[in-house]
């Protein structure tokens, strides 16, 4: 008889214990959802940015014209060159 109640206990004690963690999976798994929802949403608003430049746009940093060159637009929205780019990558690594 005892043994009995042992088991029974043990199952139950088994069945909380994979409750509990497919409650944990399921709770992972729409944080992840969210997470991604978020990532994308910013990036779509992020692609929906525009940038204008004429003949005469100068670089924000080294103040050469950029014209028809290579040019790329920091987080903080100056229009550089390609060159002050590539250095301001450098310096953030």
């Amino acid at each position: 008889m005892e043994a009995q109640g042992e088991e029974k206990e043990r199952e139950s004690t088994d069945a909380l214990r994979i409750n509990f963690m497919l409650h944990q999976a399921m709770v992972k798994n729409n944080l992840y959802r969210s997470e991604n929802l978020y990532t994308s949403s910013h990036m779509m608003d992020e692609k929906q940015k525009s940038v204008v430049i004429h003949e005469g746009t100068m670089c924000q940093l080294c103040h050469s014209r950029i014209g028809n060159s290579v040019f790329a637009v920091l987080p903080d929205e100056h229009v550089v060159c390609y060159r002050c780019y590539a250095g301001h990558i450098s310096k953030r690594r």
